[in-house]
């Protein structure tokens, strides 16, 4: 291993340190074993492109299934080793060619995270999301038990042990697929795209694991790498924002508990399934947000609509 491999360890170490001064992570950064570490970083030395899947590690030959031609200037080469044992070669590149951006299509939409409906679209849309750990639940019951039966150092605890990771594979592979492809059809569709800020932390103490199965970060983060690539806008807004409290109409607030389904307005009377009435809140707030104004609902909210939809023009 290069001295730049070393280097990069110490840089980890570092950003390890920033993050847990930072209050991004609670236990600092420990001693790791060496048989634990998955994965090491070449810089500008190392390694070599000998062709299509065909590369030069610390002058031993390696062929690799490339999934796509490698473009602009390399930067840095990561290897890394899953718990299946599998390698990965992952390439960082600078200098990269950007992608034309996706034609205009004029709309907007604002979306309400729920755990029934995972996304309630302003259009009146909803899309529901797999739950992949559910689904693949009794079959990780069923090896775990089976792991727990198995003596340390034995072959078998190591067979049963990539049993349990590749149902943990399968998991995160059918969730970063879907995401993958729900987030992009909802930014090639929508000029602007309007999220609420949730306390996911909170949301899991109260439903625990069905919140960690949908994955509604990861879903944000894609939506928002594919936004910024295919020059769209995403616009998060503050979480205290009263998206399911306040009507649509007359912006009247009123206590919505989670078993009322169906918001009935005490002022003007409009009814509306709860969620679809959030997706226009959220959108609306997005507006103001966009609009330099800021996303509060005052007395005078219809005013600052309009000087929203004219800003946005």
């Amino acid at each position: 291993m290069g001295s730049q491999s070393v280097q990069a360890i110490t840089d980890r170490l570092y950003l390890a340190w920033e993050a847990f001064f930072a209050g991004d992570i609670k236990k600092p950064p420990t001693f790791r074993k060496r048989r634990k570490y998955r994965s090491f970083t070449l810089k500008q030395a190392g390694y070599k492109i000998l062709g299509h899947g065909k590369i030069n590690i610390l002058r031993r030959n390696y062929r690799f299934n490339q999934s796509r031609a490698i473009t602009g200037a390399i930067k840095t080469v990561t290897i890394r080793r899953d718990p299946l044992d599998d390698i990965y070669v992952t390439f960082s590149c600078d200098q990269v060619p950007q992608p034309d951006q996706a034609p205009k299509t004029g709309l907007s939409a604002g979306a309400d995270f729920g755990l029934k409906d995972f996304l309630t679209l302003s259009t009146g849309e909803r899309i529901t999301a797999p739950q992949p750990l559910k689904a693949q639940l009794r079959r990780l019951r069923k090896a775990q038990r089976v792991l727990s039966r198995k003596q340390k150092g034995l072959k078998a605890r190591n067979r049963a042990r990539l049993e349990i990771a590749r149902v943990h594979r399968k998991v995160a592979n059918v969730r970063n697929d879907w995401q993958w492809k729900h987030a992009r059809e909802l930014v090639e569709r929508f000029d602007v795209l309007v999220f609420e800020t949730l306390n996911l932390k909170g949301m899991q103490q109260l439903w625990g694991r069905k919140v960690s199965d949908l994955g509604f970060t990861d879903f944000l983060r894609k939506a928002e790498w594919l936004a910024r690539k295919l020059g769209r806008d995403l616009i998060k807004i503050d979480r205290w924002e009263p998206s399911t409290k306040a009507c649509r109409v007359c912006g009247r607030q009123r206590e919505m508990p989670l078993n009322m389904r169906m918001f009935v307005c005490e002022g003007c009377g409009h009814v509306e399934h709860r969620d679809e009435n959030a997706s226009h809140n959220i959108l609306e707030a997005g507006r103001r947000l966009r609009s330099g104004a800021s996303s509060k609902t005052t007395h005078g909210w219809q005013d600052a609509l309009v000087t929203a939809e004219s800003h946005a023009r």
